[in-house]
This record gives structure tokens, sequence and C-alpha cells, in this order.
């Protein structure tokens, strides 16, 4: 979903105007493969559905960590469209701060494909913290329009902005633009960006899709608007074959614009063999050009009986066609939850393989509220000493009132109000570990600092 992901990148990189620090954003995505997961429920459980989940990212044998809890804090399916809302908040070891995003989408109905079009939805509001209060407010809006036969044909996005702290009200901020062929085939789409200067459209990126009768994409073709020129560019070329009409991909050949030449580079080619319809069991990497294609690298797949990937592993491949390990990925899945629950990446040194770094996905308890960033200077540090004693500092200026310690699976470890002045709390009875110090201040604001008991 190119566009949808332009979309988000957009937001993303404009979202300063907004914060101090830039959060991350769910995707649609994400979003669609939570809906995924549960959709099989009946519209009861549907509705008192609350799931939550986190994702901790460790680089081996160091302290350093990044956190990402999503959280699914409300779904409703009425008369098969479904109203979801998903909290995302990220807690990072270096910055020593939590950011706290929400997405809220309504009537979203629809799948994914691999290069589907776009997915159908009433409206999607997405939340964040202001700048000066550190209150979530409503940050953009992003508004729908679809055709005669439901296909989504325009998607215009507001942002709530700010001058100085006075409110300005929601401006139009972007466009994008989807055309369909007279099958409602996806063909092209396009993006415009609005000039806050003039309030006038200016062109963006521009994609096309040339489909065969089944409605899968044989070349794939994408330009953007150069100012300078102002005129449009290439920017890449991907040329799809299939096994069969309407079957799974069978190769990917990948192309860019050289602008010396004036005409498309060959960069690589993938060929995909299947295990079973659906399912890849190999992937090779080719570079060169037709007729002259050379393997450089084969990934394989390795499933459990449940059709879900449980290795992945990278090989070079020589001139010769001698394969080397370079890198392996181990996932293990939860079961009841359908969940992946952890993933193991390591690399192949010296013949033997080598932790590299390790994700884990597990339920979790949210911690929920939004921590604004502005409130991080306010919050210094936080550390044990020798006697299990976790001490905090804080600026001159701070009244601290509270203090949380969550651990990482997200539980309250413990609990306890700040005196004026108070720069330690007994921690002898918390274990080993890494924990989220999260302090409350008397105006309101909340800040948090990793730390961790040795």
């Amino acid at each position: 979903m190119k566009q949808i992901s332009l979309l988000f990148l957009l937001i993303m990189l404009t979202f300063g105007l907004q914060a101090q620090y830039t959060p991350v954003l769910p995707t649609m995505e994400g979003i669609v493969k939570h809906l995924r997961s549960i959709k099989s429920e009946s519209a009861a459980q549907l509705r008192d559905e609350v799931s939550c989940t986190r994702e901790t990212e460790f680089t081996w044998n160091t302290s350093q960590w990044d956190s990402t809890y999503q959280t699914i804090t409300s779904v409703d399916d009425t008369n098969g469209k479904i109203n979801v809302e998903i909290t995302t908040s990220e807690y990072v070891d270096l910055e020593g701060f939590i950011v706290t995003e929400k997405i809220q989408g309504f009537g979203i109905v629809g799948e994914f494909n691999d290069d589907s079009e776009p997915v159908s939805y009433d409206s999607l509001l997405l939340y964040g913290p202001d700048q000066f209060t550190g209150d979530l407010i409503l940050i953009a809006r992003i508004l729908p329009s679809y055709n005669g036969n439901g296909k989504l044909v325009k998607q215009d996005t507001y942002f709530n902005t700010a001058f100085f702290g006075l409110p300005l009200g929601f401006v139009l901020f972007g466009v994008n633009l989807f055309y369909y062929d007279a099958n409602d085939f996806l063909i092209s789409e396009a993006s415009k960006a609005v000039d806050l200067g003039t309030f006038t459209l200016e062109n963006g990126d521009s994609t096309h899709y040339d489909n065969n009768v089944a409605g899968q994409i044989l070349v794939e073709q994408a330009w953007e608007w150069d100012t300078d020129l102002m005129a449009y560019i290439d920017v890449y070329r991907n040329t799809n074959t299939y096994v069969s009409l309407g079957g799974d991909l069978a190769t990917v050949t990948y192309e860019s614009w050289n602008e010396g030449t004036m005409s498309f580079d060959y960069n690589s080619q993938s060929v995909f063999t299947y295990g079973k319809p659906g399912q890849v069991s190999k992937e090779e990497i080719k570079t060169g050009s037709p007729g002259n294609w050379q393997t450089v690298q084969e990934i394989s797949y390795t499933y459990d009986g449940q059709d879900r990937v449980t290795l992945t592993s990278y090989k070079n491949v020589n001139p010769n066609g001698v394969k080397t390990d370079t890198n392996r990925e181990t996932i293990s899945w939860d079961t009841p939850q359908g969940w992946t629950s952890e993933s193991i990446f390591q690399n192949f040194e010296n013949g033997i393989w080598v932790n590299n770094s390790r994700a884990i996905l597990e339920p979790c308890t949210p911690i929920s509220s939004v921590t604004p960033a502005l409130a991080a200077d306010l919050f210094l540090n936080a550390w044990f000493d020798g006697g299990s004693q976790l001490n905090l500092t804080c600026s001159p200026d701070a009244k601290a009132e509270q203090l949380d310690l969550y651990d990482l699976q997200g539980r309250l470890s413990l609990h306890t109000a700040l005196s004026p002045g108070q720069n330690k709390v007994n921690g002898s009875a918390l274990m080993a570990g890494m924990y989220m110090a999260r302090v409350t201040f008397a105006d309101g604001r909340v800040a948090a600092r990793q730390v961790q008991k040795f």
C-alpha cells in the first residue's frame, strides 16, 4: 500500500509542527493485521475486545532497548463495518521519554493484497500530544471520497495547526488521488501537496500500474515532480510475472532511472519458489540483465503446521553457485493468541551462529496516559545504587508528586507518593532487571526514565 505508506510518512515528517519529538504512528497495514486476527470472533465479542501487545527490541549483550506497546482499546462491528481505536506507545531507552499516539479508524472494511487498491474507511483521526500543554489533541483528519462503485478516489489530509501557540484550526495539507480502469482495477495514483503560503495544490509523486485481465499488476512505474524542471521525472519501474493467471508472483524485476543515460538500469530480479500456493519457500535475488541474470543471494523459508514462518535463512551465492550462510531469523509463535512471541536474528561468523538482536512480542497490560515530551527536562535522571535505593534527580523547580515503576512486561512494580525534595525510594523488594520510572508532577505533567537494577 504505497499510497498509505507515503501518506503516513508525510505525517511523520511534518509532525514536528505540533510536537517536539516525532512519534511512531500505527499504519493502516498494522490496523488491518490486528483486525484480521480478531475478525473471526462474533460481533458481541468484538465489542468487548481489548487487547495489548508489547514489542521489545534488544541489542544482544547490551542494556539498550526500545519497546513499543500497541493496544486495541475498542473494537465494534456494526452491519459489517468495524470501528476500531488503536493506541501505540513507544518507550525509547536513549532519549528516556515516552511518546503516545492514538489512531482511530471508523468503518474500516476491505482487505489488503500485496499490491492492492486503497482500503475503504469513513474517516481517520490521528491524535498526539499538544506542543504546549502535552494534552492529547486531534492532530489530523483524513477524509476519503468514493466513486459510484465504492472505490476510493480521493483522500484529503487536514492538519490541526498553530502559530506560536495560537490555534489556527484545520488546514488542508495534502491530497491523494486514485484512478481505475473500466473493470475497477487500480491503474494510477498521485499525491499533491498544499503550498501553505498560497494554499494551492502542487504536483507530487505519481505511480502508474499496467494490469492483466485478472487485475494483477504487470508493470508498476513511478515518477516524482521536479520543482526546478517543472516536470515529472522517472524514478523506478518494476515488472512482475506470475505462475498463472490470478496465481502467485513468479518474478519481480527492479529497474531504476539513470539520469546520465536517460534510461532505466536493471538493479535486480527476485525469483520465487512455492511449497504450495501462496507459500513462498525460496526467493532468489539475482543481478545482471535479462539473459544474463546471476544469483547472488538465496532466502529460504520454513513453516510450521499452521503455515507460519518459523525460520528465514539468508545465503550468499558466488559466481560458481557455492552458497554461504550469512544470517538467519528464528521466529516463535504464541499459539493461543496467534502473535509472534519472539524473533532472534543471528549472524554466521567464523563457522558459528552469533546472536545479533532479539525482539519479544507478548500480551501486556497497557501503560495508559500521555507523557508530554516537554516534561522530560524536569525528570533528569534515575539510577539504583548499591544499597537498592532508587535515586531520582529532578530540576530544582520541579514538584514531583508520584512515582510509578513498571517492568518490561508493563506491570506496575512500585507505586509511591513523593515528598518535596525527596530523591530516594527503597527498591530492595524489586527483582533485578530493567524498569521504566514514571514521575508525575504537581502541574499534571509526566515524564519517564529507563532505569536498571543489577
